[in-house]
């Protein structure tokens, strides 16, 4: 299925929803924040991905929550500004 085209703000918006809404950890990573957005210039070098997260700043027990999130929404989502 192609990616569908957002800005960052919407894509950064689906991350930050999909965040709030976990369950992992008890719920304990919903107050970290999305991290930014960065275009890539090769996007075929990051399985067709034209964007990749910024760092992530929150508790180290988080990490792999928020990277597994960011990971199903660039399945989804390329940005297209």
């Amino acid at each position: 299925m192609p990616r569908q085209l957002a800005t960052r703000d919407e894509i950064s918006a689906e991350m930050q929803r999909r965040i709030n809404a976990s369950t992992d950890l008890d719920g304990d990573c919903r107050e970290c924040g999305a991290p930014g957005i960065y275009v890539l210039l090769e996007p075929e070098k990051n399985d067709g991905c034209n964007w990749s997260p910024g760092f992530f700043r929150g508790p180290p027990e988080c990490r792999a929550v928020i990277a597994r999130i960011v990971a199903e929404v660039q399945k989804l989502y390329n940005v297209g500004e």
